[in-house]
């Protein structure tokens, strides 16, 4: 069976790649992008490029790897984070995070040598370090290490970066391309890119023909779709300097912040209380605006594919590179092989929490 294909025999659907509404148009705008930055970034300098692979592109060329120096990266982390890496032949490796998401410091201070120009680390799922590894970042950064940090789940929380560079991904949480880089400092030659037609067109098709299948009962497109976001993937790394289209921004606009962070608490909260056993988050603290809920579940394979064929699509929050050692970072394996994310975007009703907790009824038992 084709991944997140639609079940049309099922009423709910939950998750699965994002589509605008058909009357998203029509809305007044409610995001003013540059004064949100303004406010919340004060004293900043930010750029916006196509996408999180521009800004991580952007950022390798700012920070300028000479030869022989490294950046440390994270032993959990997405595949796809390593390849502006590869392309702009910067060495890396990989520190301990632990099984729990939190930095191993022992192993990361132990790591940091003469030729480390740079560390990046993630805030998982929106929820920010503990204070001890951010103490040890802001040391790392007064000692003159660069601190990168990925921002993409995190982005909405209230979090002031402790990093000199900070970006995020808009597609992590609309149907939109984008990202903002946020600065310390002036970047060089941030504004030459370009636009990646070719993947919007094909995104966008693939998110009109989704919104078409889950509406309207006598269609389905799933194949079409699916096959469209996968070539639409492989278009996207063709090109590491691209622009934020100006439709994008637009559309961007017509969201409202506020009811977004709003509705993902809510519903973090209410999943919270209902597999607080499974969730690999416990508390969710007043500053938090999750990604999603994360929860370590046993045979989750198995478990993923049952939700699905009701129409349940949760991604894996990662699987791992081949690079990272099975063996010297068993830890972060341990948890890529039962980590599994339930969506919590301001489209998941309470009628949707309900028909999940009626559909997970039977596979509780799965969960660890």
């Amino acid at each position: 069976m084709l991944p997140y294909r639609i079940n049309k025999m099922k009423n709910s659907v939950i998750g699965g790649e994002y589509y605008h509404s058909p009357f998203v148009l029509l809305k007044p705008k409610m995001l003013d992008l540059r004064e949100y930055l303004k406010s919340k970034y004060p004293n900043k300098y930010y750029y916006f490029t196509g996408g999180g692979y521009s800004s991580i592109t952007t950022i390798i060329e700012d920070v300028g790897f000479e030869n022989g120096t490294e950046i440390l990266l994270p032993s959990y982390l997405c595949a796809s984070m390593l390849l502006p890496f590869k392309n702009k032949c910067v060495k890396y490796g990989f520190y301990k995070v632990g099984i729990d998401l939190e930095i191993d410091l022992d192993d990361l201070s132990h790591r940091i040598g003469r030729n480390t120009k740079a560390v990046l680390f993630i805030n998982y799922f929106g929820f920010p370090p503990k204070q001890d590894v951010l103490d040890l970042l802001k040391k790392l950064k007064e000692d003159g290490v660069v601190l990168i940090e990925d921002g993409v789940q995190s982005f909405f929380s209230n979090i002031d970066p402790v990093g000199d560079y900070f970006f995020n991904s808009f597609r992590k949480y609309f149907p939109i391309d984008g990202s903002v880089i946020i600065s310390n400092k002036p970047i060089r030659g941030a504004g030459r890119r370009v636009l990646n037609s070719k993947y919007l067109l094909l995104k966008s098709f693939g998110q009109i023909l989704r919104m078409l299948t889950i509406r309207l009962p006598l269609l389905d497109f799933s194949r079409v779709f699916l096959k469209l976001f996968k070539s639409a993937d492989d278009a996207y790394y063709k090109h590491s300097n691209v622009r934020f289209s100006g439709l994008n921004k637009y559309l961007l606009s017509k969201y409202c912040l506020s009811c977004i962070t709003k509705k993902r608490r809510e519903n973090y909260i209410q999943m919270l209380t209902k597999y607080h056993k499974a969730a690999l988050f416990k508390k969710l603290g007043s500053e938090v605006v999750p990604f999603g809920f994360p929860i370590c579940v046993k045979n989750r394979d198995t478990f993923r594919t049952k939700l699905m064929e009701k129409n349940i699509f949760c991604p894996i929050h990662w699987v791992l590179p081949n690079e990272i050692d099975k063996e010297e970072f068993s830890e972060s394996w341990e948890l890529s092989k039962t980590i599994l994310t339930f969506p919590l975007s301001e489209n998941v009703s309470g009628n949707d929490l309900d028909y999940l907790e009626k559909n997970m009824e039977g596979l509780y038992g799965d969960l660890s």
